[in-house]
């Protein structure tokens, strides 16, 4: 490894702890924009697939502190941390990661539902959820995670139950009416759950209002935000008697990520079960512990730029290799069993750059 604009992408064996403090030492501090984390998460068992995963809490911390470490340093201002975790270590894992990167610059936790057949390990709750802890090197730098964006021209009722009534005035030609013309009397327009009242009377001609009125309603928006959207030159509309006034939505902006990722309310939300099949498609002795690819892909395409550089310091079977190369990405993978990296990583790299080339 040299210069940052000479790196492209690379597989390091070794620990992490050591590996990562020779990438610093290349030079690579603050280049790295994306850091995926999936350690060992010390389960008790004597062997999960090529791992050892007994280790004393002590032990366990301290690999977690040294590796979160060096990886604090090598990210950019405008880089992020995403630590996969389970519900059993998730605190001690908090606690390390608030001590490197200061408690100001937790973003959240993100709860991913991981199978779509519930883990009865435990006597009181079947587990489905791991979790995702995110950081950023300084939030004040970091760009908010988005993903799609919101629906064009929603129509978003104005009146919501239960809030407090507010008495909202509408300059002349600023709502449209999908009703006839004419002339409308102040008036009770209340409908079962929602009470509204006309308080002006007013004059409809090609379908604008020709007057100021004022309309009471529970008001979804507050005194304030109203004034801002009316300054901002919003679309209302009211489509029928009784008088319902909605604001039209043009939409477009991006939307932020949720913290709840399920394939119950998102069927692109992958488990692991398509890790699986994923594995069986390449090996005849699937990697089982693997995370699905799509999984690396949303993170990295939430986070990153075309380009930009991911590093995995737990990279297993290779999967943040994969998602990188299939999204445009460069990558730094470390991985301590050379064996998983000559039988899973290193295949799987070359198919994923060969399907690129092929698709493109």
């Amino acid at each position: 490894m040299h210069s940052t604009s000479a790196f492209t992408s690379s597989v390091r064996v070794g620990d992490a702890r050591e590996v990562l403090e020779s990438v610093a030492a290349d030079g690579m501090e603050g280049k790295v924009r994306l850091i995926y984390a999936d350690p060992p998460f010390n389960t008790g068992d004597t062997r999960i697939g090529p791992y050892a995963d007994r280790r004393t809490v002590d032990d366990w911390q301290d690999l977690l502190t040294g590796v979160i470490s060096k990886c604090h340093a090598l990210l950019r201002t405008d880089g992020s941390l995403w630590l996969h975790i389970n519900d059993r270590q998730i605190a001690l894992a908090r606690s390390v990661c608030d001590d490197v990167f200061g408690q100001h610059n937790y973003c959240g936790t993100i709860a991913w539902e991981r199978t779509r057949n519930p883990s009865f390990l435990h006597r009181q709750l079947a587990s489905t959820l791991d979790y995702i802890l995110v950081y950023g090197r300084s939030i004040e730098a970091l760009q908010p995670f988005t993903s799609t964006v919101t629906e064009t021209n929603k129509r978003i009722p104005m009146a919501h139950r239960g809030n407090r009534n507010a008495d909202l005035t509408f300059p002349p030609g600023s709502v449209r009416f999908n009703c006839n013309d004419g002339r409308y009397e102040a008036g009770d327009h209340s409908t079962a759950g929602i009470d509204a009242w006309l308080l002006d009377s007013v004059d409809v001609v090609e379908s604008r209002n020709l007057t100021e009125f004022r309309f009471r309603l529970p008001s979804r928006y507050s005194p304030l935000r109203f004034k801002q959207l009316l300054e901002d030159g919003a679309d209302f509309v009211i489509p029928k008697v009784p008088f319902r006034p909605s604001y039209i939505n043009p939409g477009g902006t991006p939307k932020l990520v949720r913290s709840l990722w399920t394939w119950q309310t998102d069927p692109t939300i992958p488990t692991n079960e398509d890790a699986y099949r994923e594995q069986q498609e390449q090996f005849e002795k699937p990697f089982r512990y693997a995370k699905p690819t799509a999984l690396l892909r949303r993170i990295i395409e939430i986070t990153t730029e075309p380009g930009d550089l991911v590093l995995d310091p737990f990279a297993g079977s290779g999967t943040t290799a994969v998602a990188a190369i299939q999204t445009g990405r460069r990558y730094l993978v470390i991985e301590e069993q050379e064996p998983l990296v000559n039988s899973y990583i290193h295949p799987r790299i070359r198919r994923a750059i060969a399907e690129t080339v092929n698709s493109a």
